[in-house]
C-alpha cells in the first residue's frame, strides 16, 4: 500500500479532482521535509516508552491549565527500501 507524502519542494505532485497525488499514488502534503517521500508505510512503525511523564500547570486563578508531556519514542523502519524520493 504505497503513499506519498509531498514536501515544500513539490517534487511529482499532481493534483486531478480535488486530490493529490505523486506518479498515480495517493498524496498529502507537508511542511517539515522538502523532499517528496513515497513508501510502503505500513512497513513502518514506532516504538512509544510505557511510561509517560506529564506536568499540570495552573496558569491563571481562572482555572487555565497547560499540560506538558515527555515519552520515549523511536521510529522503526525495518528496510530502507520500503522508501525512496522523487525527484522532478
Amino acid at each position: 500500500d504505497l503513499r506519498a507524502i509531498v514536501g515544500t519542494g513539490g517534487a511529482g505532485a499532481v493534483a486531478d479532482r480535488g486530490e493529490l497525488f505523486v506518479n498515480g499514488i495517493t498524496a498529502e502534503t507537508s511542511d517539515v521535509v522538502t523532499e517528496t517521500i513515497v513508501a510502503a508505510f505500513d512497513r513502518f512503525g514506532v516504538i512509544v516508552s510505557p511510561e509517560i511523564e506529564l506536568l499540570a500547570e495552573r496558569t491563571d486563578t481562572t482555572g487555565s491549565v497547560t499540560l506538558t508531556a515527555w515519552m520515549g519514542i523511536a521510529a522503526l523502519v525495518p528496510d530502507a527500501s520500503f522508501a525512496w524520493t522523487v525527484s522532478a
